[in-house]
This record gives C-alpha cells, structure tokens and sequence, in this order.
C-alpha cells in the first residue's frame, strides 16, 4: 500500500472576477488528472513555478482540499470520507509560508503543546513531545520566549516543532522556506535533512527552488495542474531545457560546470556543489 496515492485527481473552483461590466465567474483547472504515488519514508519534492497546481495538490493530502474529481487515499483513507479526516490530519502535518499563520500561543512551548493537548494526549507525554520537539529543531534555549520576539526562521522551527510534537508520519512542507533570507533557508533546508535522515517520517516538500531538489528521493514537476514530469532527482536535474520551459531554473553546480565545458574543460556534469567540487579536484590532481 502507497502511503500517498493520487489517481486521476482533479480539482475544479470558481474565480469571481471584476470587469468594467461587473463581476464574472470563471472556472478554474487547479488539478487535472494527477496520478501520483509516494512511498513511506521516502523524500519528495514537488518542483513547479507559481500556478503550477504544487500547493493545491498538498492541500489535499491532509484533506485541507477535497477532489472534485478522481481520489486521493492517504495510508489507505480516502480524504473524501468525512469520518477520517481528523485522522488524516494527525497522519500528515503542514508546515506552511507563512509562521506567523500557524503559530497560536504566546509562549513557544506553549505553542508547541498546542497540537498534542487537542488531540487528547496526556500531560505527561505532551511535556515529553514538546521537549523532544524543541531538541530536535534546536530551540530548547527558548522555550519560555515570545514567538513574536523570534527571527523569521526562528519562528519557522517553532512551526516544525509544533507539527512534530503530533508525531504525524507525513510532513508537507510548502514553500516553507520561501520567506527567509539565503542564511535562514539553507539552516531550514538542513534540518528538515536531518529530520528525515533521523525519523521514518516522510517528507513532501513543496517548492519552486530547484536548489532543493537534489538531496530528495523522488521530484514530481507540475505545470498547468499537471504532472509532467517525475523521477530521480539527476534524470530530471539534466533536463535542462525542458526546466527552462517550465519556468524555471536549472541548479547553479550544472550552470558551473556548463560553463567550464564552453570553456572547453571535460567535466561531467554535476547537480550539486559538491559533486562539482569533486570533478573539479579530480581534475586538478590530472594536471
């Protein structure tokens, strides 16, 4: 069984929108005919430009969303079944853009405990969540802090911690890292690393950054509501003009070692800084 299963997924809403005559309703395509399937712990992205469906589709995962056509099952419940959606959101928490949209106390441990305390756990293993929680993204020292005195990045642990003291198995990332400055989304970026290198949980994590796409198992590219292209992140990593004419970009160690071939220098290919570094001393250790 898929932990996630997406087939034939479609989702379908009305835009008002203001003309010089009044207002008209326009229907929009947001999903159509997503087929996708994700592995238990596996890491995924979900590579696309702004529009491209990517966050409407994980909206769906923890039943935020509801398909207007096709089904999605999460561990087997179909998140179109009202009975199971509280315990499809305790299956996948969100991480979302925006921290200050998720954070709901006025103490970070306080904030963190929140998630536990609705769903009924004790205060004993609640205390034993939140501590474990604020190890894991290395906020301990502030526990007692306000959220609102916190950096941006700061603030974004406080969401994954909060989201981890409810010991989901899925954790959807979206666009989590987009708000912060390079500094504060590589630190971010590291941990959600860490936290699937040291847990079974899987991580999906939606983006259109294809900086982030590398270290992942699996990349599903989405463009107009549509999946067009998925695999390992090198196969599609090396498909450079069909990322450019999707809008974005191809990752800076390939700009770099493209332009050490125009210069006329043989060197692979690489995905990655440090797979570029490593061509580049094999190379010196030739000469």
């Amino acid at each position: 069984m898929k932990l996630v299963k997406a087939e034939g997924l479609t989702y379908e809403y009305t835009k008002i929108m203001e003309t010089d005559h009044g207002t008209e309703e326009h229907r929009v395509v947001a999903l159509k005919n997503v087929n996708i399937e994700i592995e238990k712990g596996e890491f995924v992205v979900v590579l696309g430009h702004n529009g491209s469906g990517k966050s409407t589709f994980a909206k769906h995962i923890n039943a935020l969303l509801q398909p207007t056509g096709g089904t999605l099952w999460v561990k087997g419940m179909n998140t179109q079944e009202e009975g199971l959606i509280w315990e499809i959101r305790q299956t996948a928490g969100m991480v979302f853009q925006n921290p200050d949209n998720q954070l709901v106390a006025t103490v970070v441990e306080e904030d963190i405990a929140f998630g536990p305390e609705n769903m009924g756990v004790p205060p004993k293993e609640i205390r034993m969540r939140v501590d474990e929680a604020l190890d894991a993204v290395r906020m301990k020292e502030f526990a007692a802090y306000t959220p609102s005195k916190l950096s941006g990045g700061q603030k974004q642990r406080v969401a994954i911690a909060g989201v981890l003291a409810m010991t989901p198995e899925i954790i959807i990332f979206d666009e989590s890292t987009s708000m912060l400055d390079p500094q504060g989304k590589a630190e971010i970026n590291e941990l959600i690393q860490e936290i699937h290198k040291e847990s079974s949980i899987t991580i999906i994590s939606i983006t259109h950054d294809i900086e982030e796409v590398a270290k992942s198992d699996h990349v599903i590219v989405m463009d107009g509501g549509h999946v067009v292209m998925q695999g390992l992140p090198d196969d599609i990593l090396l498909k450079e003009e069909q990322l450019i004419a999707l809008q974005l970009d191809i990752p800076f160690a390939l700009k770099f070692t493209n332009a050490l071939k125009k210069a006329h220098i043989e060197i692979a290919p690489c995905t990655t800084l440090e797979r570029a570094v490593e061509e580049v001393c094999q190379l010196r250790s030739k000469m």
